[in-house]
């Protein structure tokens, strides 16, 4: 349900232009956000094009943020044993 945490989860470098506010999704850091407009998308996506070092600090940047966000540390383990003990 996160398209832009599943990009960086891939070391993709993520232009975004989401509506919501998460907390992943820090400009400059783990992506560029562009306004909501294909001319905002295209000036973002063309930045990371032409700046080789930016998009290197974009996908490594958001790479180690959606690590945050593993299965292991959201708790996904407990979830797992809570069930087989139901069962």
């Amino acid at each position: 349900c996160y398209p832009e945490l599943e990009a960086m989860a891939c070391r993709c470098a993520v232009v975004s232009c989401s509506l919501g506010d998460y907390d992943f999704a820090i400009d400059g850091e783990t992506c560029l956000k562009a306004e909501m407009s294909p001319w905002g998308i295209y000036r973002k996506t063309l930045e990371l094009i032409e700046n080789e070092d930016l998009k290197e600090k974009i996908r490594e940047g958001g790479y180690r943020k959606a690590q945050e966000y593993s299965w292991e540390n959201k708790g996904g383990k407990q979830i797992v044993e809570y069930f087989k003990n139901i069962l």
